[in-house]
């Protein structure tokens, strides 16, 4: 549910001429890293992404 959370309330950005928004399939793999993480005692500093508008979801980080 994190993930449609993170869709949901992702912002959506201007890029050139375009406006662009976060996918959901992006988010759910954000949050999926996080959980896998957290499932092996692991600390996720971030996911790292060049996609500007995933940029706005919590837990992702420019390369």
């Amino acid at each position: 549910w994190r993930a449609l959370s993170d869709y949901k309330q992702a912002k959506s950005i201007k890029v050139g001429n375009k406006r662009k928004e976060a996918d959901f399939p992006d988010a759910l793999i954000v949050n999926k890293a996080a959980f896998v993480a957290n499932k092996l005692n692991d600390v996720l500093d971030g996911v790292y992404t060049f996609d500007l508008a995933l940029q706005t979801i919590p837990g992702t980080k420019k390369p």
